[in-house]
């Protein structure tokens, strides 16, 4: 493949905003938008690798910043800044974000009604050094509210949002410490323009164009500056538009969650094997997260990392290598009825890094690759499983064909067929300081059949709060699966069912198990009423194991008589030297 002449297209890690993150930036409002040849929708991504074919809906480009200079020697943001200066002196108080300005109202083109308009400055990391000293300089921003009287907390709840920050750009800026501060240069030329930056949050937007003409909107409907002076500033440097951490999802039927979840958790584990790979689950702003998984080495799970387009002519590469995958809902989603869309969760790809504008479609492409491989080839969700709501069109969004890797299966195969996987499993079950998890599985495992939490109790003498974290620990390892019906339900997966069950059953005799079992049920519903009685504190979680070191074979199950000096001599296994463990070997 021939390149243009300034090569491989890597991203700047300069600082592009006033925050010091590496960024960078895209097109215009009164330019045409960049565009390129790939990434069509009948354009497969990554076809140099063992891979499948994959028809399905495109994905929704969600949240993503973009970032764009102009060509007006800053005019814009000084008259921004003066007329910050005025506002703040007109009321003898400062603007803040959590005290902005009120600037009108405005029925944008982007949302449904109409918000307010905040207006305020915030401090950034750059200035300019005067005799006095440094002195640092204050991007101005512009966001909708529901009410500005009440600051971040009257911020409008739109799903399409848009939030702007306008900043300086001059060869006179410095840090702190005097050193010069930098910024992306052009992605053509490699040159450094001086002129106003606007940085733009967006969501639900279709392309950088459509961006940068809604921040035009935006300040024009703010009343900051006469309409033939901002016209006069609105020209954009096409190749400072960049864009960056753009977010693609599906909203999918609740019935698929759990395999959409499970999903997630297959690739993190094969990342984390392979490369590195991440698993968080928290509360966000609004919704609930339910798994995410990070990772820098896409490639490993068998994605094609490169994306490549061209820009009048000229061909470029790059590599997207930073992803982001989660799955999530709203915080209150079992509260809505299932026709409305927020009963029902997402899942969402983002890429992590800053593309020129002309890449735009190829990284949504890019990243269809990867939410449809997840979505609809590994997850199994159908097109009619897609959900419908403002900004999706479900099962009628246009339909796209991206690759799915092939080799990630034999991967997944080879993952749970590993002594790496027994090693999880051996560790939480025999040489974990508690026997609550191998009592709680050993139970599912006896009964054959989903458990309340209240059955575990009884055959257990464990606590609810102490089944609780255990089932949790044995979810994550896809050991367990948990459904909520009349009450929350426990029972084996598939995979323990078809694979892990005859394993885990020979570490012990089952009459051994059932009798150990019970004697712990016996002692520690005695060391509850015990405590209770002395009046001591029974909160906290009551686990009464001894934390002895039970070493048992991790290749064919045999116990502790079956060991002779750190050998087992029913297969010939040779055991840890600690006798507190027993992994297998790495």
């Amino acid at each position: 493949m021939s390149y243009h002449r300034i090569g491989i297209v890597r991203r700047v890690t300069q600082p592009v905003g006033g925050n010091g993150n590496a960024t960078s930036v895209t097109s215009s409002a009164s330019v045409s938008t960049p565009t390129t040849n790939q990434g069509h929708a009948d354009v497969p991504v990554g076809s140099d690798r063992e891979a499948k074919s994959v028809q399905y809906p495109e994905g929704q480009t969600h949240g993503v910043t973009v970032y764009v200079q102009l060509n007006d020697d800053n005019k814009l943001y000084e008259a921004l800044t003066d007329a910050q200066r005025r506002l703040n002196n007109e009321r003898d108080d400062n603007a803040s974000s959590n005290n902005p300005h009120y600037r009108g109202d405005i029925d944008a083109s982007w949302t449904d009604g109409f918000d307010e308009i905040g207006f305020f400055s915030s401090k950034q990391e750059y200035g300019k050094e005067t005799k006095h000293g440094f002195t640092s300089y204050y991007a101005q921003y512009l966001n909708l509210y529901d009410d500005v009287e009440k600051g971040t907390d009257g911020i409008a709840n739109n799903p399409a949002k848009r939030q702007i920050r306008v900043h300086k750009r001059s060869d006179e800026l410095v840090y702190p410490d005097g050193n010069d501060y930098s910024w992306p240069a052009g992605w053509a030329t490699d040159k450094q323009h001086e002129g106003t930056l606007i940085e733009i949050q967006a969501s639900y937007v279709s392309n950088p164009g459509e961006a940068i003409a809604d921040a035009f909107e935006l300040i024009h409907a703010a009343d900051l500056i006469p309409k033939h002076k901002l016209q006069d500033y609105k020209q954009p440097i096409p190749e400072t538009v960049r864009f960056r951490g753009m977010e693609r999802h599906h909203r999918i039927h609740s019935n698929h969650e759990h395999d959409a979840v499970e999903t997630i958790l297959d690739s993190a584990r094969l990342a984390k094997r392979e490369g590195d790979g991440r698993i968080e689950g928290d509360w966000q702003k609004g919704h609930q997260q339910i798994h995410g998984f990070e990772t820098d080495s896409i490639g490993t799970l068998g994605y094609d990392p490169v994306i490549d387009w061209d820009y009048r002519g000229d061909e470029y590469s790059d590599v997207i290598d930073g992803h982001y995958l989660k799955c999530y809902r709203h915080q209150s989603a079992e509260h809505f009825s299932q026709t409305d869309p927020r009963a029902h969760p997402k899942v969402e790809v983002r890429a992590r890094g800053a593309y020129p504008g002309p890449a735009w479609q190829t990284v949504e492409r890019h990243l269809d690759s990867i939410l449809n491989s997840h979505t609809s080839d590994l997850a199994g969700v159908p097109e009619t499983g897609l959900v419908e709501d403002e900004y999706h069109d479900g099962p009628d969004q246009e339909t796209v064909t991206t690759q799915s890797p092939e080799g990630y299966r034999n991967m997944l195969r080879e993952y749970f067929k590993s002594t790496g996987f027994k090693k999880q499993i051996i560790s939480l079950l025999v040489n974990n300081r508690t026997d609550s998890a191998k009592d709680i599985l050993y139970t599912v495992i006896r009964l054959g059949r989903p458990v309340s939490y209240d059955e575990l109790k009884d055959e257990t003498g464990l606590t609810k709060r102490t089944i609780r974290k255990w089932v949790r620990e044995l979810e994550n390892l896809s050991v367990v699966e948990r459904k909520q019906d009349v009450c929350m339900f426990v029972s084996m997966t598939d995979f323990v069912r078809d694979h892990l069950r005859g394993f885990i059953e020979k570490m012990k005799p089952n009459g051994d198990i059932k009798r150990a079992i019970r004697k712990r049920k016996h002692e520690r519903e005695a060391k509850r009423q015990t405590d209770s009685q002395s009046g001591a504190d029974t909160s906290a979680t009551v686990m009464t194991d001894g934390g002895k070191g039970n070493i048992v074979c991790w290749d064919c199950g045999k116990g502790r008589r079956a060991i002779d000096d750190k050998q087992c001599t029913n297969c010939g296994n040779t055991l840890s030297e600690d006798r507190q463990s027993n992994p297998p070997p790495g």
